[in-house]
């Protein structure tokens, strides 16, 4: 599977004192299932252009020291420079640490409830505006 990413997306290995720690791997292209009934048509503006974070990884040994976040800022960036409007992902509802991770990093919930996937649990469509209605960059003082 990883191999697969690797050559169809943008994969990155985030290194902390020289040391592997942790991965981003994102996507111009929807994952496939987005386009399945459930998941289509529910994020704002579906024809927008976006990247799709697909998969973040902290080891478990170097996670709570931020990293995780500076890894998706680095994702948002990168997105930013493309020219994306949204960055969207899905996340598992039933880790609500980590759906708070998401939310307290600008991301919102899509819809009003997950989306189910049967025995892989729910999970939560996400997305953060990248640029301001209009189409205006989003600037911070």
């Amino acid at each position: 599977m990883v191999s697969k990413m690797i050559r169809k997306k943008e994969v990155y290995l985030g290194r902390m004192n020289g040391k592997p720690v942790g991965t981003a791997t994102f996507d111009t292209k929807p994952p496939w299932y987005y386009t399945e009934p459930g998941y289509a048509g529910k994020f704002t503006g579906p024809d927008e252009p976006a990247i799709y974070l697909t998969a973040l990884a902290v080891l478990p040994q170097d996670q709570k020291q931020g990293f995780a976040g500076r890894l998706l800022q680095f994702v948002e960036e990168k997105a930013r420079a493309s020219g994306a409007n949204w960055l969207r992902l899905d996340c598992r509802s039933e880790v609500p640490d980590l759906v708070n991770f998401y939310e307290k990093r600008g991301f919102s919930k899509v819809g009003d409830k997950p989306v189910d996937e049967g025995e892989d649990g729910t999970y939560w469509l996400m997305e953060k505006a990248l640029k301001n209605p209009g189409g205006n960059p989003d600037v911070k003082q």
